[in-house]
């Protein structure tokens, strides 16, 4: 059978107290006493306020924020990684099966605590013990005192086999619309065929913004028949992972 691999490495600075504070706390969340559902349970309930020791408090937001303390069935709590002391600070890694929402929610308790305005980055490899398909790739984390994202590779993949099952390319396109004495900028996503002109694409869009009876002018600029302009300005092209983003926020047309 093929062995699958999660791994990384990476430091986040702080002075030797701190660093020894994180490893207590480290070492008294992997103590068999946190295997005991009511444990977690317990330290996930209580409040802890800033006058607590820093050990504490690290332990107190890591428990709370665990990805498994809200499931019915919790057995015990595991952290899928491991601490050292660093000339630098602390060191968290793993060598087979690095879990990085737990690296993540562990990081953001030693910021927190310590009140650090850092950003914290590191990336994670997947891989195997065999050469596999779909079986190798990668994420990177971001982690503030107030904050945890993730994005990976499959985001890029996925994006990139949409676009090519539909055969199309993406656009970013902004129009500005004219009523009098106002005007306003309007953007938004063009989903264009491969067989399609893009400017042809983009015209048709600007005739028909607001009037499907609109005449239709060099530009493109559209004149609706309530007397109100539509001129497109720009429109760029952007990478599939782009609009994969983008069109979270903007309309597609």
């Amino acid at each position: 059978m093929p062995n699958h691999y999660s791994q990384s490495s990476f430091i986040i600075e702080l002075t030797t107290e701190q660093t020894q504070a994180a490893i207590e706390a480290f070492e008294k969340l992997k103590d068999p006493i946190f295997e005991e559902q009511g444990t977690a349970r317990e330290v996930a309930s209580q409040i802890i306020d800033e006058s607590a020791d820093a050990t504490t408090r690290i332990i107190s937001h890591t428990v709370k924020n665990h990805p498994d303390i809200g499931c019915e069935d919790l057995e015990y709590l595991d952290f899928g990684f491991s601490v050292e002391a660093d000339e630098n600070g602390l060191c968290i890694f793993g060598e087979d099966s690095f879990d990085s929402d737990h690296a993540a929610v562990f990081a953001q308790a030693i910021l927190k605590t310590f009140g650090l305005p850092d950003l914290v980055l590191f990336e994670v490899a997947h891989s195997c013990s065999r050469p596999l398909p779909d079986s190798f790739g990668g994420h990177s984390v971001a982690v503030t005192k107030d904050s945890i994202r993730f994005n990976g590779a499959l985001v890029f993949r996925e994006a990139e086999y949409v676009a090519h099952q539909e055969q199309c390319r993406y656009f970013f396109c902004k129009v500005k619309e004219v009523n009098g004495d106002i005007d306003y900028d309007v953007k938004f996503l063009m989903r264009v065929g491969h067989d399609q002109d893009k400017d042809e694409a983009f015209a048709d869009i600007v005739a028909n913004f607001r009037d499907d009876n609109a005449t239709l002018s060099e530009g493109p600029t559209a004149e609706n028949s309530d007397g109100t302009l539509v001129t497109g300005l720009s429109m760029t092209e952007i990478e599939p992972i782009e609009f994969h983003t983008m069109k979270k926020y903007l309309s597609v047309l």
